[in-house]
């Protein structure tokens, strides 16, 4: 079996919180589990995965998203953006569009959760 990375290690760390606990995820907290410094977790995982902790937690909640839209009857954009912890639902559909190209709502839409 290979030997993971820290990065690698640190996003199976993220994908593996339950929805709430990714709700609390900060690089501060991650630098804390793993016990290294923040700006070192920042340099590794940006060098060794092109992304930076941040937008790797706002894809999480994105992939989430649509977990939790597929799964809930009459789920709105509203509710989706609360349960992972996103206060703005204009900032969820903003980071929502940009990983999926296309708006909650209309994937709510075409997932048959609205007439």
């Amino acid at each position: 079996m290979k030997h993971l990375t820290l990065s690698e290690t640190i996003a199976l760390y993220i994908m593996s919180r339950t929805t709430e606990e990714l709700t609390q995820l900060t690089r501060y907290s991650i630098a804390e589990t793993f016990k290294i410094n923040k700006s070192y977790l920042s340099k590794r995982f940006k060098e060794d995965l092109d992304l930076s902790v941040s937008n790797y937690i706002d894809l999480e909640k994105a992939v989430r998203s649509r977990i939790l839209m597929a799964s809930m009857e009459r789920a709105t954009v509203e509710e989706i953006a609360s349960q992972l912890g996103i206060a703005k639902p204009q900032q969820f559909r903003a980071k929502f569009k940009k990983v999926f190209c296309t708006t909650p709502g209309r994937f709510i839409h075409y997932a048959g959760k609205t007439e």
